[in-house]
């Protein structure tokens, strides 16, 4: 992208995509000695713009 543009597009018009194998780690033993438990989530999103007509260009001028 060069300096002083830009892309935008509507709120109406972009999906948040996301996988469906999203990891949960748990793990009880690093915190053995209270009642705490560590937790890792790792999950894959992205966006998707389906109305390529929807997406316009933004130019920025001094």
């Amino acid at each position: 992208m060069t300096a002083g543009t830009g892309w935008g597009i509507p709120r109406v018009h972009a999906i948040l995509v996301r996988r469906n194998d999203v990891d949960l780690a748990v793990d009880r033993s690093a915190y053995f000695t209270s009642d705490r438990t560590a937790i890792r989530a790792t999950m894959r999103v992205s966006f998707a713009f389906p109305h390529a007509a929807a997406i316009q260009r933004i130019t920025l001028s001094d």
